[in-house]
């Protein structure tokens, strides 16, 4: 969906955003010094490299999915303001006994 709007919109980049996705598996490196987390995020089609300065979610992991906010610069990094995860665990239904 992000994909779609930059290409229908080319005034797009540097306005904010905020937009659901999943963390590509591999991509996460995190600079303790500087306390700055990389990652790629993606849409199912195309991924979409993040920096985001702050400690992370407890719940951050390789491949969860994230709503992430902040600006998609020109070069085509989103440079984060917030970062949330999403945990799954917390809406499943709890089993019967």
């Amino acid at each position: 969906e992000l994909a779609q709007r930059v290409s229908a919109d080319p005034s797009f980049y540097d306005l904010g955003l905020k937009v659901g996705a999943r963390v590509v598996p591999g991509t996460v490196s995190k600079e303790i010094a500087t306390q700055t987390l990389r990652f790629h995020i993606t849409d199912g089609t195309v991924n979409y490299p993040v920096i985001f300065k702050g400690l992370p979610p407890d719940t951050f992991t390789d491949s969860v999915e994230v709503v992430v906010e902040g600006r998609l610069q020109k070069d085509g990094v989103i440079h984060a303001t917030n970062v949330l995860a999403k945990c799954g665990s917390r809406y499943e239904a709890v089993p019967k006994a």
